[in-house]
């Protein structure tokens, strides 16, 4: 007798459908921030979608660290940000209210 295995379906993160953001505070986040006065603003941790790594030239260019954190709500309004070297270089924003 052989025993299939049920599907198994992962419960997403808290953080991830939390309505911790807003218009209000999406407005607040501005180019050269870090990352954690971002978190300080929205109240939570984002979701890290992507990262990427780019050596730099000693004495011609510093390395570049490029990082995209997402949060959701409940009702699916968004938003991105996305930082290089720990700073602000662009944000977006779907549906928020």
């Amino acid at each position: 007798m052989v025993i299939e295995p049920k599907e198994v379906v992962e419960k997403p993160k808290a953080k991830w459908f939390s309505s911790v953001v807003s218009k209000d505070k999406f407005s607040q986040i501005r180019n050269g921030m870090s990352y954690r006065a971002v978190v300080a603003i929205i109240g939570a941790s984002g979701e890290e979608q992507s990262s990427n790594h780019i050596d730099g030239v000693p004495g011609v260019i510093e390395s570049i660290d490029t990082v995209m954190y997402s949060w959701r709500n409940r009702d699916g309004s968004n938003m991105n940000v996305m930082l290089q070297n720990d700073k602000v270089v662009s944000k977006a924003q779907f549906g928020l209210r």
